[in-house]
């Protein structure tokens, strides 16, 4: 509304003065509506914003909630299942079942961010790898002596000269472990320089054609070693003495200390080794009170008491050992326990 001038006011007429004022008044009591309605709005856009982002913060949280407990049961079902396969596998003295515990162990499922468990989960990860990879190796070299074995007449005059050398080198590489055990890390070098340097020999004087059978049968024995290695350094059960694998063949006897452990028979079909036990006391070998008549399998430890302590011999596995591949050997350890 458009006012007059200080002039014009001073002539104008006391009715016209009094319907300017009600204008002036209405026109200001239209603006304060206007204004009035403008906060109102805003207002209520922030009233509204807010209640919005006050429900996202609240979804938001409930979500993170839900996943931290979440990770959180993972991390503890993960830490649990960890935790009872780490017993078993510290108090299983068995190598098969050892590489299959190591193998549940390195797939169990952990949340992302917990690296600690990831990580415990991967070293055994790691060893289930490293087994089935030796264990591969073992069937390769199998193979190859199975094929020799087809082709190799061993009734022939010139063939058995051959494998008598063979068992000869073997007697040789028996006897070599024993001093594996001595306490002395020198002794131990100079026994495995030995062992490399007869069977090296043994190979290079066997026949052509028998040579990559020789070799397998050597390799299967080492990786044996490799694969022992690999599972018993990892976890041990306090109060337990594992000692080294050792394969012998029947007719021959291995050292574990004092104990003299003889192998009088092998049933590689039945997965049963029998042995005689004594304990080496100078030029004595007391005998030793065995259960079943020294016989023990695959899946059945020979457990026994002697001077107030328990032992087990473990029967690892049946296979191919030493230089001659045509006989079998049993390998085995002897475990010392609590009692």
């Amino acid at each position: 509304m458009k006012l007059p001038d200080d002039d014009e006011l001073l002539k104008t007429p006391k009715e016209e003065l009094e319907r300017i004022k009600l204008a002036l008044e209405i026109s200001s009591y239209e603006e304060d509506r206007r204004t009035a309605r403008r906060k109102s709005w805003g207002e209520t856009v922030r009233l509204v914003i807010m209640a919005v982002f006050a429900a996202a913060l609240s979804l938001g949280s409930t979500y993170l909630m839900k996943t931290y407990d979440h990770a959180t049961a993972q991390s503890d079902n993960a830490r649990s299942r960890l935790a009872q396969l780490r017993g078993e596998y510290a108090s299983n003295h068995i190598l098969r079942k050892k590489d299959s515990i190591a193998c549940l162990m390195g797939s169990v499922e952990v949340p992302d961010q917990n690296r600690r468990l990831q990580a415990a989960v991967d070293s055994f990860q790691r060893i289930c790898d490293q087994t089935q990879t030796l264990n591969y190796d073992i069937y390769k070299n199998q193979k190859t002596i199975r094929q020799a074995d087809k082709h190799y007449d061993q009734n022939d005059p010139q063939a058995r000269a051959v494998t008598r050398k063979l068992d000869d080198d073997d007697a040789k590489l028996i006897r070599l472990q024993a001093q594996l055990n001595n306490k002395s890390a020198s002794v131990q070098q100079q026994a495995q320089q030995q062992i490399e340097q007869v069977t090296k020999a043994s190979t290079a004087a066997a026949p052509p054609d028998l040579r990559p059978a020789v070799q397998s049968s050597a390799d299967i024995s080492s990786s044996v070693t490799d694969q022992a290695a690999v599972t018993t350094n990892k976890t041990t059960a306090s109060g337990i003495k594992t000692y080294p694998i050792f394969w012998v063949k029947k007719g021959y006897y291995i050292l574990f200390d004092q104990f003299k452990v003889a192998l009088s028979d092998l049933k590689s079909d039945a997965g049963i080794a029998q042995v005689n036990v004594c304990y080496q006391m100078g030029s004595t070998c007391n005998p030793v009170s065995v259960p079943d008549e020294g016989r023990f399998s695959l899946q059945k430890t020979l457990d026994f008491e002697y001077d107030g302590k328990s032992y087990s011999l473990v029967l690892q596995r049946i296979d191919h050992a030493g230089v001659n591949p045509f006989k079998l050997a049993a390998y085995i350890n002897l475990v010392q326990k609590e009692k």
